[in-house]
């Protein structure tokens, strides 16, 4: 897990801190959490060694981060 600093999208206060979680199958997990209830806010994006990340708030209003390997 790592935190993403603030920035003009995310500034402090916003939602906190955004924990990321890292997950074994980054489009499973994305499409679990939005089967749950969650929105993408930010992302995804392709980031090195074919991994993405995203940025998602959940049902209750908490924002939450995923990084994890694209499964082809």
């Amino acid at each position: 897990m790592f935190f993403h600093v603030a920035d003009e999208k995310m500034r402090p206060g916003n939602a906190g801190q955004v924990a990321y979680w890292r997950v074994d199958d980054f489009y499973q997990a994305v499409d679990h959490a939005q089967k749950h209830g969650a929105k993408l806010y930010r992302g995804p994006l392709t980031i090195e060694e074919n991994q993405a990340i995203c940025q998602m708030w959940d049902p209750f209003g908490n924002l939450f981060g995923m990084q994890g390997l694209i499964l082809v």
